[in-house]
């Protein structure tokens, strides 16, 4: 079972962690990008 989807965030330099579909990852500071939602 999966919680709600989860975002995880960077104090540091104020980014979210961001996976695209192609496996890509960096970070943005939009709270409404779709691939920033993680199921864990």
């Amino acid at each position: 079972h999966f919680k709600d989807p989860k975002r995880l965030y960077c104090k540091n330099g104020g980014f979210f962690l961001r996976i695209h579909p192609d496996g890509r990852v960096d970070g943005v500071r939009e709270k409404s990008d779709p691939h920033i939602k993680l199921q864990l």
